[in-house]
């Protein structure tokens, strides 16, 4: 489930393919960007009060969004 403006919207079951993908994915990602920004994924992401996407992969530039 997620959150998006306002709505819980179901999701389907992360396949392996994809689990894989997002595995791989995600070091590239950090290796890119070093210490200027902090990859994540698959993880909750507070837009505001309505919206709360769970993204496969977000690249956060500032620590305050981390939090």
């Amino acid at each position: 489930m997620k959150l998006i403006e306002g709505d819980l919207i179901a999701m389907p079951p992360i396949g392996e393919g994809h689990a894989s993908t997002t595995r791989r994915i995600n070091p590239l990602f950090s290796r890119q960007v070093g210490d200027a920004a902090l990859v994540d994924g698959q993880n909750p992401l507070a837009l505001d009060a309505n919206s709360e996407p769970q993204p496969h992969i977000v690249c956060y530039s500032s620590p305050a969004r981390i939090f």
